[in-house]
């Protein structure tokens, strides 16, 4: 009997320390769902065609600027099939939606060599980072490669698409995130 007693007793410590971990955003697997809202110095996005690396503050501090746009991050890697196949859809779309959307790549994983011919032979004519120390994709909350992340002009996630991204889909992501 006291033996039960103290299995249910750590069974509701572990239960406990779970709910703990997971309302306080910590823990592995827990990552929070940013907003373009960062306080703090901007730089500029990089120009179309180049691929410089950026750690999680300069990236952030990319983003920071972006605020009254929608933007579209999309984390990917070139050995990675599904980002092979919806790259020609992201590259079009941002020529589509040049005026009124801010597409970033963000490359992860991969090397920058590997990365550049990617982007060359995609054209891929909007602003690529590589991932330094793999920190921007976890901050993002992408679990898997690639990962589009869509946050309205107003700074706030509209949607996080796992996977590759179809034409419709990405369509509707952006006319929701044109609206607000």
């Amino acid at each position: 009997m006291k033996m039960e007693c103290s299995h249910r007793a750590l069974w509701r410590l572990a239960i406990g320390s779970v709910l703990v971990l997971a309302s306080s955003g910590c823990g592995a697997g827990l990552v929070s769902r940013p907003n373009l809202v960062i306080a703090g110095p901007t730089l500029p996005l990089p120009k179309a065609g180049t691929l410089p690396f950026a750690d999680l503050d300069q990236f952030k501090a990319m983003i920071s600027g972006l605020r009254g746009r929608p933007v579209v991050i999309n984390v990917w890697a070139s050995w990675c099939p599904p980002c092979r196949a919806e790259a020609p859809l992201l590259a079009r779309a941002s020529r589509a939606y040049a005026d009124r959307v801010v597409f970033i790549g963000v490359v992860s994983r991969d090397s920058p060599s590997a990365a550049g011919a990617f982007i060359r032979r995609y054209k891929m004519d909007y602003a690529n980072v590589v991932d330094v120390g793999n920190r921007i994709a976890p901050f993002l909350g992408v679990s898997g490669l690639p990962t589009t992340v869509v946050f309205g002009s107003d700074g706030r996630l509209r949607a996080s698409i796992s996977g590759g991204v179809s034409d419709q889909r990405l369509a509707a992501q952006l006319a929701e995130a044109l609206q607000k």
